[in-house]
């Protein structure tokens, strides 16, 4: 989603270079536990959400990144929903990720010229309960039909590209290695977007490193 929105404003990088932030899992090569039997959709329990704190300013979801560190036992298939929410829905539980600012300096990655206006968390997470009037299941994608092998790979990219799929051997096992193309999507001021992994029949759930990026509106 970068080209196309940079693209917009006449290719002006340096107005981007404080507007694009990231959050990474800390601990290379250790999962982040999510709900073990999310064998369906429940509001109260996403395993990553967003939650845009801004009163004005909006941001503009660029890529996701999974890598499954364990099988999802028993599950017949995996799917990504992404539900918006009025407000923090987000109550307890879960692992709050590092955000950087993409565009400063090693000294101030954390604040650059600006702080970002998300708030990142994953994992076992419990949000508020279910608000009919606001909250909106905005995209649904299966992403693998059938249970993980350890090492699967998948990239989400926002706005761009093409869905594809592919599989190597690695290590003796199938590892399945995807891209996806999503619509683009916005967190709104005072906003949750809200991830829920959804596995019919699953049992236990696959541990995940997770990296996600995003571009918020242009500093002025």
């Amino acid at each position: 989603m970068f080209g196309p929105a940079m693209a917009f404003n006449g290719r002006s990088e340096e107005k981007f270079r404080n507007s694009m932030f990231s959050a990474v899992n800390a601990a290379l090569g250790t999962g982040i536990a999510t709900l073990a039997t999310a064998t369906a959709y429940d509001v109260t329990k996403p395993d990553l959400t967003l939650y845009n704190s801004s009163v004005n300013q909006w941001a503009l979801l660029d890529r996701m990144f999974l890598r499954a560190l364990a099988v999802n036992t028993a599950s017949t298939s995996f799917h990504v929903q992404f539900v918006v929410r009025q407000g923090n829905s987000l109550t307890s539980g879960g692992t709050t990720l590092p955000v950087v600012n993409m565009g400063g300096n090693a000294a101030n990655l954390i604040t650059a010229q600006r702080a970002t206006i998300i708030t990142a968390s994953f994992g076992v997470l419990t949000a508020a309960a279910a608000a009919a009037t606001f909250d909106r299941i905005i995209w649904r994608e299966q992403i693998r039909d059938v249970i993980f092998t350890v090492d699967d790979t998948f990239h989400l990219t926002f706005g761009e590209g093409s869905t594809t799929g592919f599989a190597q051997i690695v290590l003796g096992t199938l590892a399945a290695k995807s891209s996806h193309a999503l619509p683009p999507m916005w967190i709104g001021p005072g906003s949750t977007m809200q991830v829920h992994f959804i596995s019919p029949s699953q049992s236990d759930d696959p541990l995940f490193e997770i990296s996600v990026d995003w571009i918020e509106a242009p500093a002025p």
